[in-house]
């Protein structure tokens, strides 16, 4: 019984099936904050590996792709989520534990503060954006 030519081509294409069901994994570990090893070991590969495969512009690209994607479903969430979270802090502030208090009065404080710097900030650079656009 002799090989077939479409052996060999069948072949070929588990195998890219296997890297690429592997370079996914990579990509959604890395995305997820994995660290190149606990990728390589999701994945099956060496940390070297990896390394290598982020060496390749396109594959660092999707690794930055998903990484924003779960960024934004994140960000959804947390705006979804907001008033919530500033209801339980707030009714915080009246619990009978002073300890309780005090924790919920620091994180409305800083969340606060955090908020008002990052909207200024938005402001200063929609306004330098404009002055930009303006001057281009």
């Amino acid at each position: 019984m002799g090989v077939s030519p479409n052996d060999g081509r069948q072949e070929q294409t588990e195998a890219q099936s296997r890297r690429a069901a592997k370079d996914e994994i990579i990509v959604a570990a890395l995305a997820a904050g994995r660290s190149y090893r606990e990728a390589g070991d999701k994945a099956g590969v060496d940390k070297r590996t990896v390394a290598r495969r982020m060496a390749q512009s396109d594959f660092a690209e999707r690794v930055r792709h998903r990484r924003s994607e779960f960024v934004a479903a994140t960000d959804g969430r947390l705006a979804r989520e907001g008033p919530n979270a500033a209801d339980t802090i707030a009714a915080s502030l009246d619990d009978p534990d002073p300890r309780v208090r005090l924790s919920a009065a620091r994180l409305l404080l800083s969340l606060g503060i955090r908020s008002s710097t990052q909207n200024e900030l938005e402001r200063e650079l929609t306004e330098i954006r404009q002055m930009l656009e303006g001057s281009g």
